[in-house]
């Protein structure tokens, strides 16, 4: 199976991303479990602001959870972990390696994504190699503070660390989503700002999946969090979140 044969069968529905910048007292190896147990097989870690070998200790935490859930784990930014870790396959930023350069550290059957901002920047990754993309910011994201009941979690600023040196998002709207899906052949997945209210709307301009963080990192029960989501996508996507799992 090439590695766009694998991105077409796992990256359908829900996509989240396991990200504490904005709840750095909770841990990332217990918010992905949580999300894992709603039984979704598709899980990509980032973390802003971070030194390799600290995310290197963060994700060999989250990888020992394939031992009795199997699923597939997507690597943000740090192709090297990625590779020692033997991931899935890897997310490219715009401050991330090359294509290329993560597709000679990975090898063929990896799978590999970018952000993209435009139509232009999408269709210029898909012909340098990208297996799907990740096209936001759809709506304005999530700026509040998380909710005062979660289980001790400290308020954190108004944006984490590390965040303070990007460029500005634009806010794309979903007219644009339906255009970059249909300017590209490989699959988008829609993030910012999405919320189960507007995973319908998602689904009708196109989009492959959906990412959230806040949707489920920042709610009293992110296990709960994900389980709706998991069931929300299930009927619009058509089929259980257990076959994104390659295995």
């Amino acid at each position: 199976m090439t590695s766009r044969q694998k991105a077409r069968k796992i990256i359908r529905g829900l996509y989240p991303i396991v990200d504490v910048s904005y709840t750095p007292d909770y841990p990332a190896f217990k918010l992905a479990g949580e999300i894992l147990s709603s039984g979704v097989g598709l899980l990509q870690l980032r973390q802003k602001n971070i030194e390799p070998e600290a995310f290197l200790k963060t994700a060999q935490e989250i990888s020992y959870l394939k031992v009795h859930n199997p699923f597939c784990l997507i690597i943000n930014h740090f192709v090297g972990v990625a590779k020692q870790l033997g991931a899935d396959g890897v997310h490219l930023g715009w401050t991330s390696v090359s294509i290329g350069e993560a597709r000679n550290i990975m090898g063929a059957g990896a799978i590999i994504g970018a952000s993209v901002h435009s139509i232009k920047e999408g269709v210029q990754k898909e012909k340098e190699g990208a297996d799907y993309l990740t096209f936001g910011s759809i709506y304005r994201g999530l700026a509040s503070p998380p909710h005062p009941a979660l289980r001790g979690w400290s308020l954190p600023p108004q944006r984490p660390t590390g965040f303070t040196d990007l460029p500005a998002k634009p806010i794309q709207g979903v007219e644009k989503l339906r255009e970059m899906v249909e300017a590209v052949k490989i699959p988008v997945v829609a993030i910012g700002g999405i919320t189960p209210d507007r995973v319908n709307e998602i689904k009708g301009a196109g989009a492959a999946a959906f990412s959230v963080i806040s949707a489920v990192s920042r709610q009293v029960d992110p296990a709960q969090a994900a389980a709706e989501l998991v069931s929300l996508s299930c009927v619009l996507f058509g089929r259980s979140l257990l076959s994104n799992r390659l295995t």
